[in-house]
């Protein structure tokens, strides 16, 4: 996935395994593309 200058900047910052809340990055690209990198994991079940 294809990300702009300052969405992969932020993802550059996120280490493996990490947590991730996504508050307003853009209709969800960057947790999708840290899932796609394998630097994150899906939630098993919903809150």
């Amino acid at each position: 996935m294809i990300l702009d200058t300052r969405l992969r900047a932020a993802a550059e910052m996120v280490p493996r395994g990490a947590r991730l809340a996504d508050i307003g990055s853009d209709h969800a690209y960057l947790p999708i593309a840290l899932c796609l990198e394998g630097k994150i994991n899906m939630p098993s079940r919903r809150i």
